[in-house]
């Protein structure tokens, strides 16, 4: 049985809690934030004896360090920028890590930190949320089924709106992550084996998900463009095209791009009044708490995976998608479908760790076996191929 550690009590951690707090492969569950009202509802919500809670600083190293110290393994569900620091205090304590996502600012020092982890028989994965995550063992799925691969595409979008307090942004994850991923970091293509750089919000096409319809989604930062192409190519045979987009509202779309252009979604201090602000902390922190939409719409959301390549040499592609919704969501674990498709599938990796899946070294979610996990995966959220 594992004793672990969930850093980041938003949305999304507390959904990873209520799932493990549930399984018998897991004895203890310690919930650590900064914030001490988010653990005190976060443990209230979750209602079990199996957790207990630790206020936490992610910044700071000795308090992770002696938070995470005597568990098995630590699920990092806080921003990339403490990924590094958090990977590091597991190898001094001989913890298991998974975090749900990375960025091109720390993607290649986490990497390096490889043969360290297999030194110390340790397991570190990258990226196990839905996109990415998922993503990639539906990309993995894909590609053991074809000779060669070409390209791998991923779209995400949904049906819904939230309306809340008037707001035109109401991101239904971090704020932060939310504002870096459309506007602050470049948006990223891979084509013909080069990184290219393009506009935000280009590429737009309007595209049909299944049972929605037709969504616009657009070009934007995300982990598997950035991570597929540099950290196991050989595993997803060598795709030479990866690319990501996403569905946003016009309304959403055009408060963006006014916020960047004013500055407010940088992420570095300026003076104001004779104290150091973080305009894009001072944004998120207006911004609605996720866990206060929970409840505040009807919607749906996609995310799927088209990947192209050669069988028997024939051109050949295989789509896969999941998709969740935000009253099946409440239902089963009173949260929405961001939360539930994201939560989700950290969970049930360390539910098989627990059970005994070894894992050395760091790694890419596209690594791992993805029937199982899919397999549970579907047994909450649908799980389906595309025809």
């Amino acid at each position: 049985m594992y004793n672990i550690v969930i850093i980041g009590t938003g949305v999304v951690g507390t959904l990873a809690a209520k799932y493990l707090a549930n399984s018998p492969e897991i004895s203890h569950i310690v919930l650590a934030d900064v914030d001490a009202r988010k653990l005190s509802e976060a443990e209230g919500e979750i209602s079990s004896n199996k957790i207990s809670t630790r206020k936490v600083d992610a910044s700071n190293y000795e308090e992770v360090s002696q938070a995470i110290k005597g568990n098995d393994l630590v699920i990092n569900a806080a921003l990339p920028s403490f990924n590094l620091r958090i990977m590091d205090a597991c190898l001094e304590n001989k913890v298991h890590y998974v975090d749900l996502l990375t960025n091109r600012a720390v993607l290649d020092d986490q990497l390096k930190r490889n043969d360290e982890f297999k030194k110390k028989g340790l397991g570190a994965v990258l990226g196990m949320g839905v996109s990415p995550g998922i993503t990639n063992l539906f990309a993995r799925k894909a590609a053991d089924q074809l000779d060669e691969v070409e390209s791998i595409i991923i779209r995400v979008g949904g049906s819904g709106t939230v309306a809340f307090k008037g707001l035109p942004l109401a991101p239904g994850f971090s704020p932060r992550s939310f504002i870096e991923e459309w506007v602050v970091e470049p948006a990223l293509v891979y084509r013909n084996g080069e990184f290219t750089e393009v506009p935000h919000f280009s590429g737009e096409e309007d595209w049909e998900f299944p049972d929605i319809g037709a969504v616009k989604i657009y070009y934007c930062y995300h982990d598997e463009v950035d991570a597929i192409p540099r950290a196991y190519p050989q595993v997803l045979k060598n795709p030479s095209n990866v690319e990501f987009k996403y569905a946003i509202s016009q309304r959403a779309k055009n408060a963006l791009i006014v916020l960047n252009e004013i500055g407010l979604t940088r992420g570095e201090p300026i003076e104001v009044g004779g104290k150091q602000v973080v305009p894009i902390e001072v944004v998120a922190k207006l911004l609605p708490d996720p866990k206060d939409l929970i409840g505040q719409a009807q919607a749906r959301g996609y995310v799927t995976v088209e990947v192209k390549g050669k069988k028997e040499g024939k051109e050949t592609s295989y789509s896969y998608f999941t998709t969740a919704d935000n009253d099946e969501a409440f239902t089963k674990y009173r949260t929405d479908f961001t939360a539930l498709l994201t939560g989700l599938s950290p969970a049930i990796l360390v539910e098989f760790m627990a059970k005994g899946l070894e894992i050395k070294g760091v790694i890419t979610p596209e690594c791992l076996d993805p029937d199982p996990i899919l397999d549970k995966y579907g047994e909450i959220c649908q799980v389906g191929e595309i025809k």
